[in-house]
């Protein structure tokens, strides 16, 4: 009877799981050179709205991990990191490229502790060093030389370096580095003049050559 004024009441149950972060992708990072920044850009999924998350990057060169909080809402990031050399070992993994490919790992963790990773790599490649030597010399012969030879810089800050002098008189010698001035220092004495095929009278050419 519709007019008795009877109701019917059924009850039903909604369940609500937690969301997690998902779908991490990372982009493609650029090679770049020891001394250099590499730039680490990403995104992820998480259908929580209100949601905040810790994303940490692990750079595999042995530094401290880098670590960005996210409001809620923002689900995409970008990390800089310099990389101080191309490689753990001198000239890295491939000494024919001097080429080193660092593991980057990305975590993202949202504030219920639920995470995500994931990984890929940077190519980091060795820069020359550069080097400027004094200008002319004149002195007699006889007469010995002692002192410094050149100048030298180079993006890898943690590289190690030897030099080679050629005194352009048939003898070469070690250079003596120091790295704190960035110098190169050599000691040699010219017994004799220089002279052509015709005897004319000719300069030595002393070549510094500097490897990392």
């Amino acid at each position: 009877d519709d007019q008795g004024g009877q109701s019917v009441v059924r009850l039903m149950t909604i369940e609500v799981t937690e969301s997690v972060p998902q779908n991490l992708v990372l982009e493609p990072v650029a090679d770049t050179d020891e001394g250099q920044n590499a730039i680490v850009r990403g995104g992820f999924e998480d259908t929580g709205s209100n949601k905040s998350h810790t994303v940490t990057a692990s750079w595999g060169d042995g530094t401290a991990n880098s670590e960005l909080t996210l409001p809620a809402g923002v689900r995409s990031f970008e990390f800089t990191h310099p990389y101080e050399d191309d490689g753990p070992t001198p000239g890295g993994t491939s000494p024919a490229s001097e080429v080193y490919a660092y593991p980057i790992i990305v975590t993202v963790t949202d504030n219920d502790a639920n995470s995500i990773g994931s990984q890929t790599s940077v190519n980091v490649q060795n820069v020359a060093p550069q080097l400027s030597v004094i200008g002319s010399q004149q002195f007699q012969e006889g007469w010995t030389f002692d002192g410094v030879l050149g100048n030298y810089t180079d993006q890898g800050v943690v590289d190690t370096h030897t030099a080679t002098i050629d005194w352009g008189d048939g003898t070469s010698t070690a250079g003596v580095i120091d790295s704190t001035a960035k110098t190169i220092f050599g000691t040699h004495t010219y017994p004799d003049e220089n002279r052509d095929e015709s005897q004319n009278q000719i300069s030595y050419t002393v070549t510094v050559t500097l490897t990392d």
